[in-house]
């Protein structure tokens, strides 16, 4: 039996959504040319976003450092392509 203080935090705190492999590698496997290509192109699509976060966190706090506490160069470098996709 489920208390009342129970469904309340189940409430307050939902789960989170879970991804499978099939939603992660959905790009992949649309732009693979063959059925066997499409682990290859899931890897180098998963690589690509690791080494993307590590040079976005890098970016974000260095650039601070050197332009004296000022946040504007990182967020013009994420907003300028986040427009510019937009405009697309």
């Amino acid at each position: 039996m489920v208390t009342q203080s129970e469904q309340a935090a189940r409430r307050a705190y939902p789960r989170p959504s879970r991804l499978n492999a099939t939603q992660l590698h959905g790009p992949a496997s649309t732009v693979a040319p063959t059925p066997a290509h499409v682990a290859s192109r899931g890897g180098i699509q998963d690589v690509a976003g690791s080494v993307a976060a590590r040079f976005v966190t890098t970016f974000t706090g260095v650039m601070p450092s050197i332009t004296k506490g000022s946040f504007v160069a990182p967020l013009a470098v994420a907003g300028v392509p986040y427009v510019v996709g937009a405009l697309s």
